[in-house]
């Protein structure tokens, strides 16, 4: 697996459970002095129909990779816009076409970026810099169990308080993101 310090990357166990939320904030904090690339990524497994909501279904080896524009709206990748991301993307990719459309991403960007992503499945094909994961109170997906094991902090479902806390203690040095003390 390709090592990508300046990826910060956030998982959660579920839907709804503030992922968004935590995006925002951290891209809130540092996009007057970053030029931050956000990203959400989907991947719906056949077991995790339940968790992907509204969704476009697509093959198992294709892709889409879309650059959000608009900034009026509710969608997640129009949130990070709003919060001050520089540009903002969704790719939504099949279980074997997260590889080929996140390599047509990074030709798009560079590697040289900040990068903020939502996404349980980054961490099948890269080593972030940081992984955060929200843990929620209602079902967990099969694939999130493992995740919060590989995590580097994990917060509860919409705790403000431990946002504040990961964001306060975040950094971005020398093109890779940072997570000073904080108990997990």
């Amino acid at each position: 697996m390709k090592q990508i310090p300046n990826l910060l990357v956030i998982g959660g166990t579920g839907r709804n459970i503030g992922k968004t939320t935590l995006t925002t904030m951290i891209i809130e904090r540092f996009s007057k002095e970053l030029e931050l690339i956000a990203l959400k990524t989907s991947m719906l497994m056949p077991d995790e129909a339940y968790f992907h909501g509204h969704h476009k279904l697509i093959g198992a080896d294709e892709f889409e990779l879309l650059e959000e524009k608009e900034i009026k709206g509710n969608k997640d990748s129009q949130r990070y816009l709003k919060a001050g991301a520089s540009q903002s993307w969704f790719l939504s990719a099949g279980e074997n076409a997260v590889d080929s459309g996140m390599d047509v991403f990074w030709q798009k960007i560079g590697f040289a970026k900040p990068v903020i992503a939502e996404s349980n499945v980054l961490n099948d094909f890269y080593i972030p810099g940081l992984f955060i994961m929200v843990k929620g109170n209602r079902q967990i997906k099969p694939q999130a169990k493992v995740l919060l094991q590989k995590a580097d902090v994990v917060v509860s479902e919409m705790d403000l308080d431990g946002f504040d806390s990961v964001v306060k203690n975040l950094d971005f040095i020398n093109g890779q993101w940072f997570l000073k003390d904080i108990t997990q």
